[in-house]
């Protein structure tokens, strides 16, 4: 659902324009895949071999692929069309994505989707050991296919979506600290 109203928000916004119906395109079938992916996990858990730790891997490997592929995108997407997406845009889709896949893998991996957050519900002592470095194996292993398929789509963009600091390396360094700081305190206070 995040992927059809990130859409309807893109044609409001730009129009019907050629980029815009691709853009459209690319994103209700992320929609449809996402559902697809909800179905597998969730239909059958009842009737379904259980396939324990491997499901919740799998989980962190899409919802990972699931957040660089649309975040990185929107930002790809922006570079490409000068702009259309906008700054706003692409924070909407990082939001609308992470969303999504708390929706969709959630129950089943508790949808990390972030080696930091692994860490930080390791550190708080909300899982165990043993699944942390899968764990990140599978969102790390996500992440660069999401990254292979942009590279694939958009072989002549030369950054694929990289932020570069504006100031100094230790500020971006302070800052992202912080930042995630912050992101570890609210997911591990409102996970269960």
């Amino acid at each position: 659902m995040a992927g059809a109203t990130a859409t309807v928000l893109v044609f409001v916004q730009i129009g019907l324009q050629p980029l815009v119906i691709h853009i459209g395109l690319i994103t209700m079938t992320f929609t449809f895949v996402s559902i697809l992916l909800f179905r597998i996990f969730k239909v059958h858990e009842r009737d379904s071999v259980d396939f324990g730790s491997m499901k919740k891997y799998s989980a962190e490997f899409i919802g990972a692929f699931a957040l660089v592929f649309a975040g990185t995108g929107a930002i790809v997407i922006n570079d490409v069309s000068g702009g259309a997406v906008t700054h706003v845009g692409v924070a909407l889709t990082f939001g609308l994505i992470v969303l999504a896949m708390i929706y969709a893998v959630g129950d089943v991996s508790g949808a990390h989707l972030n080696p930091a957050v692994t860490l930080g519900f390791f550190a708080a002592r909300r899982l165990h050991g043993k699944v942390v470095l899968p764990y990140m194996a599978s969102q790390l292993v996500g992440a660069f296919a999401a990254r292979a398929l942009l590279r694939v789509l958009f072989p002549q963009h030369p950054t694929l979506g990289t932020t570069v600091p504006a100031g100094a390396a230790i500020q971006s360094l302070i800052l992202e600290m912080v930042l995630t700081a912050v992101v570890i305190l609210n997911v591990s206070g409102l996970a269960r």
